[in-house]
């Protein structure tokens, strides 16, 4: 009787876990397909991955095309507009690969190949600016076009981790709700506590922590898809 007991705690949990599992893949899937693609930076472009440097803020760099858009549309040169930015000095150093490049007498386009690449949205901000300095011609549409895509998409980002708050709460409900109904079960019950020592009860333990282990690890794999 309590075999078949722990058995039905134990589909229980598993339908549970598969449950959420789907709830989370079909919300993703939504988010995928409304999202934005992802900007591929240039080829020549040199892309530091450094996970654990923080980049630059979003709405900063959304800020410095604006400026820059503003600027041009004045009547400013695209170099000129980009230094006397004040939103390149706020983000400094991260352009100053770029600024000792124009200072050396390098063309804007070419102190921008200088520029390390370390988010998707600095990729992006480098792409649309050396374009502009390639083709020329009237540049303050395609800035604010590329600063309207970097708030969009920072919207996105900040909807997908609010959606994926219900999938955090689901890996925590069932990753201790089963070890804690255990736990009251084992100190509160003599007969459980004699079947936990025999070698049914030691394979029910290690199979339970197994799929709890595993179900907690493909939700995060989960979760962190969304994020």
């Amino acid at each position: 009787m309590l075999v078949t007991l722990l058995s039905v705690c134990g589909v229980f949990v598993v339908a549970a876990r598969l449950r959420s599992w789907l709830t989370a893949s079909l919300a993703r899937s939504r988010l995928r397909a409304a999202e934005m693609p992802a900007f591929r930076a240039p080829q020549r472009v040199r892309i530091c991955r450094k996970r654990s440097t923080p980049g630059p803020p979003v709405q900063a760099l959304a800020a410095l095309l604006d400026d820059v858009a503003r600027r041009c549309a004045s009547g400013e040169a695209l170099a000129h507009a980009f230094t006397a930015s004040r939103e390149v000095a706020e983000l400094s150093p991260l352009f100053d690969h770029t600024l000792i490049a124009l200072q050396r007498g390098a063309t804007f386009a070419e102190a921008l190949q200088q520029q390390a690449v370390e988010t998707p949205g600095v990729a992006l901000v480098v792409h649309i600016l050396t374009l502009c300095a390639r083709v020329g011609g009237n540049v303050s549409e395609p800035l604010d076009r590329a600063a309207a895509a970097l708030r969009e998409r920072h919207a996105v980002s900040q909807e997908r981790i609010a959606q994926s708050a219900q999938a955090r709460l689901s890996v925590r409900v069932l990753t201790l709700v089963p070890i804690g109904f255990a736990s009251w079960t084992l100190l509160t019950s003599r007969d459980v506590q004699h079947f936990m020592l025999t070698p049914a009860g030691v394979v029910c333990v290690g199979l339970g922590l197994a799929l709890n282990v595993m179900g907690w690890r493909v939700m995060q794999r989960i979760i962190g898809g969304l994020r």
